[in-house]
Order: C-alpha cells, then sequence, then structure tokens
C-alpha cells in the first residue's frame, strides 16, 4: 500500500484537507542543522495556509524533514532544486 503524498511544485499551491500548502524559494544551500554541523543541499520554503490565517507558519525544509500539516505528519521525501522550478515530495508518516 502507498502512503499518501503531497507534490509540490515551486510557486504553485496544493490542497492537504481545508489547508493550503505551497513551496518556495528551492535552492542549494549551507546550513546549520539542528546539531549545530554544517550542512549543504537542497532546501525550500514550505508555506502552511489554514482557514484561520492566525495559524499558518512558514518552514525551511530539506529532505527528510518532518511537518506536520493539518494534523497530519509528512516526511519530505524529496527535494529538487529543478532547472526552472523546485520540487518537493511530502510523504505522509501519521
Amino acid at each position: 500500500m502507498t502512503k499518501p503524498t503531497l507534490c509540490l511544485i515551486e510557486t504553485t499551491v496544493a490542497e492537504a484537507g481545508d489547508v493550503r500548502v505551497g513551496l518556495s524559494n528551492v535552492w542549494e544551500e549551507t546550513f546549520s542543522d539542528a546539531k549545530g554541523r554544517a550542512q549543504n543541499t537542497v532546501r525550500g520554503t514550505i508555506s502552511v495556509m489554514p482557514p484561520d490565517t492566525a495559524k499558518g507558519f512558514d518552514l525551511r525544509v530539506a529532505r527528510g524533514d518532518r511537518v506536520t500539516i493539518n494534523g497530519a505528519v509528512y516526511q519530505v521525501v524529496q527535494m529538487n532544486a529543478g532547472e526552472i522550478r523546485g520540487s518537493a515530495t511530502l510523504e505522509r508518516i501519521s
């Protein structure tokens, strides 16, 4: 059985229930991870836009990161900078 996924393309919006989910600013960059180690990989900004706009948020993510959207936990399983637009695939894990 395949797990539900969200396939996001940079500058477009997908839906997870009544929550809109967008992807922007996808590029390769160097950053410090949660343990303070330097990492160089492709990251993008996920924008989560629920009907109650006060609960919306943006999150910078890379492959392997997790994000909770509309009560469900998703893991970023693919992040691609692309030629023209970047993309991300999020797989629901709970």
